[in-house]
């Protein structure tokens, strides 16, 4: 299932599986990163589920029924990227490199600094309406 969230610029966009979540960035038909990706891997337990994925911290915290833990593993770990990073955000930053995409959301716009030893060809867009949109090539260090 897909989703896309209300007043954002287009090119991203939710996908939801019954074992992830993640939030992907395509534009121009071309897919550039995913930069919010979170899995679960439910397991039934005498006391509930857990996520065998979550044992590396420890004991992982039992939930009583599996919809509960999809909601805490999935949902609520978007939610929080929502509020913390999407919410404040007001560019998404779009780099290339022959071979290589990846995309970033920002508070402001990068600043370009000068590196002979890598070129990026940058798109800068406004994540809220009115969506701008700015090209430019850019030897940037990131």
């Amino acid at each position: 299932m897909e989703f896309s969230f209300e007043g954002i610029h287009p090119a991203l966009h939710g996908v939801v599986s019954d074992s992830n979540v993640s939030v992907q960035v395509h534009h121009a038909e071309v897919f550039w990163d995913r930069i919010f990706d979170v899995d679960v891997k439910p397991k039934r337990v005498r006391r509930g589920y857990i996520c065998e994925w979550c044992t590396e911290r420890g004991p992982p915290r039992p939930f009583p029924k599996r919809s509960a833990l999809l909601t805490h593993h999935l949902c609520e770990t978007l939610l929080e990227w929502v509020n913390e990073k999407l919410a404040p955000a007001h560019w998404l930053v779009l780099r290339t490199i022959p071979g290589m995409t990846e995309a970033e959301i920002t508070i402001e716009p990068p600043t370009a600094k000068h590196d002979p030893s890598r070129e990026w060809v940058t798109h800068l867009i406004s994540l809220r309406s009115p969506f701008h949109e700015r090209s430019f090539d850019e030897r940037l260090v990131t």
